[in-house]
């Protein structure tokens, strides 16, 4: 797991939407989970509010018979 020292390291070194998902990825070790369930939020906010808080996205599942 990374250390919130690296964490902070590599956060100020990010240019790009790209970065953070390379740092989301390094940080839980996993793609974030996307579902249609956030039709506001830009995902790369999602992904900047779960590396600080330090929790990763986990989204509901949607019913079977809605469409994303």
């Amino acid at each position: 797991m990374m250390s919130e020292e690296e964490k902070y390291k590599r956060i100020a070194q990010i240019t790009t939407n790209e970065g953070w998902v390379e740092l989301y990825n390094d940080v839980f070790g996993e793609e974030a989970d996307f579902s249609g369930e956030f039709w506001g939020a830009f995902p790369v906010e999602l992904i900047i509010d779960a590396i600080l808080d330090n929790k990763p996205i986990r989204q509901t599942k949607l019913p079977p018979n809605v469409v994303a």
